[in-house]
């Protein structure tokens, strides 16, 4: 955490919890906020988020409002064609690849 190794589960500032499941790639935090964020190890990532976030998210997380068919959006705000157009939409300049 921060570039300092710890030992799980750890408590990061009494705001975030981070625990690992069965398998040890099995990664959660859980924020203060009723925000989990779950990473698999390998491919597959969920965020679950509490229900003050409705209809305030967009991006990857789509924006929250019950209605999944207009959550793969493009930044500018047309569908995306392709779930590999819809996720390569959201990488930023500076990431890696």
């Amino acid at each position: 955490v921060n570039g300092i190794e710890v030992s799980l589960p750890a408590s990061l500032y009494s705001t975030a919890q981070v625990t690992y499941g069965d398998e040890w790639q099995d990664v959660r935090v859980t924020l203060w906020n009723d925000t989990e964020i779950r990473y698999d190890g390998r491919n597959t990532l969920i965020i679950r988020v509490g229900p003050q976030y409705k209809n305030q998210l967009c991006g990857l997380c789509g924006d929250f409002n019950g209605n999944t068919i207009d959550d793969k959006v493009l930044p500018d705000g047309t569908r995306a064609t392709s779930d590999q157009e819809f996720g390569n939409s959201w990488t930023s300049e500076s990431s890696s690849t």
